[in-house]
């Protein structure tokens, strides 16, 4: 797919801690991660945002100093090509035994069924809408 993108855990540390509190100093990002806050907590946690910039996760607000860190990629749009990634590598882009065993293996609850359920009529609506709509125009 090309899109693929490998973060290590303490870079995935960092993308959490940025989607969950928003703008953040890398400073407040080395508090939260390391509070004994060493030397070389502090390299580690600079070196980490550099990665992340480079692939283009993060990005540096450097009209502020101290500079603001965010992330520019959502949770969600991270894990879909994760999720996406992993499916073409494992089964050819067929998500069909990725979804047959978390539906076997029961380890989805009730309400979460109940909610994959929702999303697969809510898309199939879409997508026989957009069909409709297109045979119109031609």
């Amino acid at each position: 797919m090309g899109t693929h993108i490998q973060i290590s855990d303490g870079e995935l540390a960092i993308m959490r801690l940025l989607w969950s509190d928003g703008r953040l100093l890398s400073r407040q990002i080395m508090e939260q991660l390391y509070p004994t806050c060493s030397a070389s907590d502090h390299a580690t946690v600079h070196s980490l945002l550099k990665r992340l910039e480079a692939k283009a996760l993060v990005a540096r607000d450097r009209s502020t100093h101290p500079h603001v860190f965010v992330a520019t990629i959502t949770q969600s749009e991270f894990a879909g090509r994760q999720l996406t990634d992993m499916v073409d590598k494992v089964s050819d882009g067929s998500l069909a035994p990725f979804l047959s065993h978390l539906i076997q293996s029961n380890s989805l609850t009730k309400s979460q069924l109940d909610e994959l359920r929702e999303m697969l009529v809510a898309s199939t609506t879409t997508k026989k809408r957009k069909k409709t709509t297109r045979q119109r125009k031609h």
